[in-house]
């Protein structure tokens, strides 16, 4: 297993740390942000892979610009967070695979329907092979393994969470898609108690 990349490549201020099931997270910095004392996005993801070439081949046609640092590329496109994907090559990785420890995929938002369409034709046209769409209620998404082995989902905006509740009322209750509803005391039981202190005013 090759050891993750320190953190503050590409001129991030970020501070590394590892999650109970020693997934490494990073808390970056940035200037726009420099006065918010809570997160306030996802700022970048890190795929390992054994050869970057076809995988940031793709990135590119996915519309991200491309610029390396050593053994990392980080393909950025324009939202204002969440918006990085960073590619460390790593020939001697091994290669993931289902665990606590491991992410199982990484997905990209299409505004809609066309946009997922067209990028669905972008990913045939790479030579991989996208699953159908998926519709999981809150949104419609396809999957398919890009050329490094990781696991990609295409997804829409489009319905949104806020078709069981009210947007001002997000995450006070559990929600669940039809086909786990017989499973709620199970789910609920499994849940960890939360307490989210509010935001100063």
């Amino acid at each position: 297993m090759p050891s993750a990349p320190s953190p503050g490549r590409f001129g991030d201020r970020a501070l590394a740390l590892d999650d109970p099931d020693g997934i490494r997270i990073e808390l970056v910095e940035s200037d726009a942000y420099a006065d918010e004392m809570w997160p306030t996005g996802l700022h970048a993801v890190t795929l390992t892979v054994t050869s970057a070439e076809r995988t940031l081949a793709l990135l590119g046609a996915f519309g991200f610009t491309i610029r390396r640092e050593g053994a990392i590329a980080r393909a950025s496109g324009e939202a204002a967070t969440g918006t990085h994907v960073d590619v460390l090559e790593a020939p001697a990785a091994a290669p993931g695979r289902m665990a606590a420890g491991a992410i199982h995929h990484v997905a990209f938002r299409a505004a809609g329907d066309d946009h997922q369409a067209a990028l669905r034709v972008g990913v045939e046209g790479e030579g991989l092979r996208p699953g159908g769409v998926l519709d999981r209620k809150y949104f419609r998404s396809f999957y398919f393994r890009e050329s490094g082995g990781v696991l990609f989902e295409v997804a829409t905006d489009a319905p949104g969470f806020a078709v069981d509740e009210p947007a001002e009322k997000l995450g006070t209750s559990l929600c669940l898609p039809p086909w786990l509803e017989e499973r709620r005391e199970e789910i609920a039981a499994a849940l960890p108690p939360l307490a989210v202190p509010a935001r100063a005013k």
